[in-house]
């Protein structure tokens, strides 16, 4: 799955039911860069993650990950009979819960079934009795046998889920697979998955040295270099010469690797993040911009670390960049400040190519109004409240 051209959009619309706080939204129409503004739990980090779940396939490890981000976790058994955390799979669910046939669909307005993220919770029709060592209490004992289905793209898979209720009848899952599980035509190892596209989630905090030099390794000893260090230099008050990677010196909490900027003036280097969080952040937000290629990226909290008289420059760097790169880009804010600079540096780019969206909810029902570039600069302009 990739872009057609540096002109088409992965996602020109988009469709999500029934996923985390999302029971229905319909976005009627994507730029190349759309800023989803709205108040304090309407949904936007949820269709962050909604199209972070499509554009890598639903596949359970990138599941697994959203999970992981809100520390949603449940009680398991190990091998062993030991209690372990793992990611909550019912938290994926409209609610954070999931009952029998509750489903999840993401994709494209009017694009086929096959063709959507559909994430299903049932029961396969036979119900089987697990025998084993690991119970709560070492007995045998009837389970109901949950599988959540994932399909995408023509591809189905399952992943065979027992619960069991603890002494204190707290629901708990086993994520062992029964041996004799067989749920026709599906598979449960994902080995011949579609092709996801390149994504990358960042923010709302700072990204992981890890992340930073996943990111820095695909442009290492490139051209591609010069471009983070002049974004870099947009916050950082002394002329940059180099940027690297750290050396792993040893340090009193273990090796690092971080990034590491080497101003004029002085002889040693200092590490990135001595710099404060406006050039972590810019420089994170530049170096997934640069490293990425026909791909999405999501920012959380765009305007976190940045300051109000950055932005409209901010904005420049990220709309040039992803149409470059012909890349797709979600953020969401709160900042009144941030939707003026993206306003002003969509004006310069190509009619549509910036798209503004706000979530309302209402009734417990959200709805996307649509700001194209054209309308935003006018609402900007006129002091209209879109956020």
């Amino acid at each position: 799955m990739s872009f057609a051209s540096t002109a088409s959009l992965f996602l020109n619309d988009l469709h999500i039911s029934g996923f985390r706080g999302i029971n229905e939204l319909r976005i009627p129409k994507l730029g190349r860069v759309t800023l989803l503004a709205g108040s304090n739990g309407v949904g936007k980090t949820s269709v962050l993650e909604a199209v972070q779940a499509y554009a890598t396939g639903g596949r359970p490890s990138d599941l697994s990950v959203i999970l992981s981000r809100h520390e949603e976790f449940i009680v398991s058994r190990d091998d062993d009979g030991d209690k372990i955390s793992v990611p909550d799979p019912t938290a994926l669910f409209f609610g954070r819960q999931a009952n029998e046939n509750s489903v999840i669909k993401i994709g494209p307005i009017d694009c086929s079934e096959e063709d959507k993220l559909k994430i299903v919770w049932t029961i396969p029709n036979k119900q089987q009795k697990f025998f084993g060592g690991n119970g709560f209490d070492g007995q045998s004992r009837d389970l109901s046998e949950f599988v959540m289905k994932i399909s995408f793209a023509g591809e189905s898979g399952v992943i065979p889920l027992i619960l069991q209720l603890d002494e204190k009848r707290v629901r708990q899952y086993s994520f062992q697979r029964l041996r004799n599980l067989d749920v026709e035509d599906e598979n449960s190892d994902f080995t011949y998955w579609p092709e996801s596209v390149e994504f990358h989630l960042l923010g709302p905090g700072l990204v992981s040295n890890l992340k930073l030099e996943e990111l820095w390794d695909e442009i290492a000893l490139t051209d591609d270099e010069t471009k983070v260090t002049n974004a870099l230099q947009l916050v950082v008050d002394q002329s940059i010469k180099r940027v690297a990677l750290g050396g792993g010196e040893r340090g009193p909490f273990g090796n690092s690797r971080g990034i590491i900027v080497r101003l004029q003036g002085q002889d040693r280097p200092v590490p990135l993040r001595s710099l404060g969080d406006g050039a972590t952040r810019l420089f994170a937000v530049a170096l997934a911009l640069t490293a990425t290629r026909d791909g999405i990226i999501a920012i959380d909290e765009v305007e976190n670390g940045i300051h109000h008289s950055l932005h409209i420059d901010f904005w420049r760097i990220i709309f040039q960049m992803a149409i470059e790169n012909s890349i797709q880009i979600l953020a969401t804010t709160h900042s009144l400040d941030c939707i003026k600079g993206f306003a002003q540096a969509a004006s310069e780019f190509k009619s549509d190519e910036g798209v503004l969206i706000r979530l309302e909810k209402s009734d417990g029902k959200i709805q996307a109004i649509t700001y194209p570039e054209h309308e935003l600069c006018i609402a900007a302009e006129q002091g209209i409240e879109v956020r």
